[in-house]
């Protein structure tokens, strides 16, 4: 899990495996990113085990069955109860790899749903970011709204950076009606062939979030630069903002790594990058928060590594 600050330049911000971005607007409206390892969280996947385009075509699923380190697992948690408690900013975001609820392939991440939702109720975060699911087997962009006795969490999906599926396999294990929005809708041969798992088939897609005084605007764009849906939700200062100039923008892309042979890249991959680009230029966008995974079997190092080319 990384944010992006300087898309063009490649300029990365990574500090550690878990971290908090504080942003502060010229109004003193202010920003917490709150970026999780959610790998070191709940375990991993079957998706980092693939060495071939064949096997990760017909495989299926896996869910994390337990972090490999508990110390570190509950030190993190930790550590995210924490910053939540101490936060007093006006948007709070989470971003991490897993979601908590999904109707496609992978579905819900118990663990997730187990220690994670109960804080972000608890705390009253504005939005939880995630992927995983929306890249590698699942819908492309997803947005839940998750009520649990009047405290709603809203998550948003974004991991249509390189691949899609239009798989609905988990949509009965989500709450009844928190399914707002979701993409794509899948077509009789995709769901018998699914390959957008292989970059065919999809435009790809992305998020963008424009965050003012009054509130934070999330847009779901389709990779032809189509707005598919868009929802607000308010920041703890309850008025108009329309006229608001002061804003922090960002996009929010999930599992964009490409393939694990060569060319390492997809049609959609490049497709994506290049409206991106297009989108951030005209938006004038502060930074990208990248919501994938580790997805190579031998692993990325280095941000030079030949496969992010």
């Amino acid at each position: 899990m990384y944010i992006d600050i300087n898309i063009f330049g490649i300029t990365r911000r990574f500090p550690d495996l878990y971290y908090t971005i504080k942003y502060r607007l010229t109004n003193g409206v202010d920003i917490d990113i709150v970026v999780i390892d959610t790998v070191v969280l709940c375990g991993n996947s079957l998706d980092g085990e693939f060495y071939t385009n064949l096997q990760y075509l017909f495989s299926s699923s896996e869910k994390p069955s337990g972090p490999r380190n508990k110390t570190a697992a509950h030190d993190q948690w930790r550590w995210i109860e924490q910053q939540l408690k101490e936060s007093k900013a006006n948007y709070l975001l989470v971003a991490g790899h897993y979601p908590l609820y999904s109707t496609a392939d992978h579905g819900p991440t118990q663990c997730l749903i187990d220690k994670l939702k109960p804080l972000l109720q608890k705390y009253n975060v504005t939005a939880y970011l995630s992927g995983h699911d929306h890249n590698l087997q699942t819908h492309d962009v997803q947005h839940l709204k998750i009520d649990n006795h009047g405290s709603k969490v809203h998550q948003i999906i974004s991991g249509a950076g390189a691949f899609t599926t239009k798989s609905e396999r988990n949509a009965k294990n989500v709450p009844s009606g928190s399914d707002i929005f979701s993409y794509p809708t899948a077509k009789w041969y995709n769901k018998i062939f699914n390959l957008g798992k292989l970059g065919f088939s999809t435009k790809g897609g992305f998020v963008t979030a424009r965050m003012t005084r009054y509130a934070a605007e999330f847009s779901f764009y389709k990779g032809n630069l189509d707005v598919l849906h868009s929802f607000s939700l308010k920041s703890c200062i309850d008025a108009s903002c329309h006229l608001d100039k002061d804003v922090l923008k960002f996009l929010v892309l999930g599992d964009w790594g490409g393939q694990s042979a060569k060319p390492y890249y997809t049609k959609v991959q490049k497709r994506v990058a290049d409206i991106l680009g297009q989108v951030a230029t005209e938006e004038n966008t502060d930074f990208q928060i990248s919501v994938g995974d580790n997805f190579y079997p031998k692993g990325v190092k280095r941000e030079a590594d030949p496969r992010f080319k």
